[in-house]
């Protein structure tokens, strides 16, 4: 995190790098500390416009933590970064909405529709939304409607 902190990225990776591989053999790939390895990971590769890397490490702990912690903050926060990596890639506004709105449905629940998480989860979700009605020429969808109104 100090190195992060430093703007240090690469030797901060190969940090967080070093510990996911310690978390895989201490607890496990399915553990939620490993979760959180590959979020480290996928956070400083999305930082550094790595987007398929970071994809697939957010992709890694969404997994475990859905299995591990369901319904709960940090699973609606992987959903939230994952969606927020297809923005910033730009072309997949239909899945970046889809990880959105899990997202704000897990925060609506666990933090309330006032916290500032399911407020930028439904901020960036009506984004994805305004995309792919600008990229599809299309109407929006009841799924859409619903994170747009709520």
């Amino acid at each position: 995190i100090v190195l992060q902190a430093k703007g240090q990225s690469q030797a901060a990776l190969e940090e967080y790098m070093k510990a996911l591989s310690i978390n895989e053999k201490v607890f496990g790939k399915d553990h939620s500390t490993t979760a959180y390895s590959y979020g480290k990971v996928a956070t400083i590769l999305a930082q550094g416009k790595d987007y398929e890397s970071a994809l697939f490490y957010f992709r890694q702990a969404v997994s475990i933590q859905e299995s591990s912690l369901g319904t709960h903050q940090e699973t609606g926060m992987l959903h939230m970064n994952i969606g927020n990596v297809l923005l910033e890639q730009g072309d997949d506004s239909e899945e970046a909405f889809i990880e959105l709105k899990k997202a704000h449905d897990i925060f609506k629940v666990v933090l309330g529709p006032d916290h500032p998480h399911t407020q930028t989860a439904r901020y960036c979700g009506r984004v994805a939304a305004q995309r792919r009605i600008e990229n599809d020429g299309g109407l929006l969808s009841a799924t859409v409607g619903t994170i747009l109104t709520d």
